[in-house]
């Protein structure tokens, strides 16, 4: 397994800038089990090229853009060779302090060499009640292609599986108290065809839901012992549902939580 970046910043402009990034990552996977005649090989390459530049117009107002290409691939014994690019470009704006609102919106345009063209957005929107308290909300929409493997993988890969389009709305209550900090988030998640791998026969295949919905209640805290350690942790109850059988979804947690001991040196 190896990775590189090569980061190239510029300014251009007076009041903004712009950066050239571009990323190789490389894995290599093998996996013998000679009880049961297995020999796997895995190769997998992702490379990634883009460019990202702002525009501060005034005090309140900043312009982003980040726009690229992506290629993915695999050579793998159950998956077969594999490849697939992907072009995207993605405007967004920011704006502070309107009357007392900080707001961020982005717009993304993707296109798949096999799945086609995807929109979606996002945008979020906060304001400070009291200095320890802030409210913010956001809303936007998620595009998932199908991995390799959830298409070809042998035995189990599904050709015929759609992409996942999901929408999502969010309010939280967030900030510090005494030193202490808290992170308060109600967040509704609705999908169309999420990708979800089931038993049948003697292996797993994934297969599409035709609509479903999770409920996230999270819980988020730092508290910082001294100087030098502090403890991170979060709590989310999950509530997640098959809309189209009113049946809970087979592999979705009821709870999910961490704990944390950072050290800062």
């Amino acid at each position: 397994k190896f990775s590189f970046d090569i980061l190239l910043n510029s300014c251009l402009f007076t009041k903004g800038s712009m950066q050239l990034f571009f990323s190789n990552r490389h894995t290599s996977e093998n996996y013998v089990d000679p009880t049961r005649t297995i020999d796997s090989d895995h190769l997998s390459n992702a490379n990634s090229f883009y460019l990202k530049s702002y525009v501060k117009i005034n005090q309140q107002l900043l312009l982003r853009l980040k726009t690229g290409l992506a290629n993915e691939s695999i050579k793998s014994s159950e998956a077969g060779k594999r490849n697939r690019n992907i072009y995207f470009l993605a405007p967004s704006i920011s704006i502070n302090d309107l009357y007392g609102f900080n707001l961020i919106s982005a717009l993304r345009l993707d296109l798949y060499s096999d799945f086609g063209k995807a929109t979606t957005f996002s945008s979020k929107i906060n304001r400070i009640i009291f200095p320890w308290i802030n409210l913010s909300g956001a809303l936007g929409t998620a595009f998932r292609a199908p991995t390799f493997n959830d298409l070809y993988w042998n035995p189990g890969g599904n050709p015929n599986l759609n992409p996942e389009n999901s929408s999502y709305q969010q309010i939280g209550i967030y900030g510090q108290l005494n030193k202490i900090g808290y992170n308060i988030e109600i967040k509704q998640i609705t999908s169309r065809d999420l990708i979800e791998w089931t038993p049948k026969n003697n292996f797993y295949q994934p297969k599409n839901i035709a609509k479903s919905k999770r409920n996230i209640l999270k819980i988020s805290t730092m508290i910082p012992l001294n100087n030098f350690f502090q403890i991170n942790g979060n709590l989310s109850r999950l509530w997640s549902m098959d809309l189209s059988t009113n049946t809970d979804l087979r592999y979705a947690p009821n709870w999910i939580g961490n704990l944390k001991l950072n050290i800062n040196a």
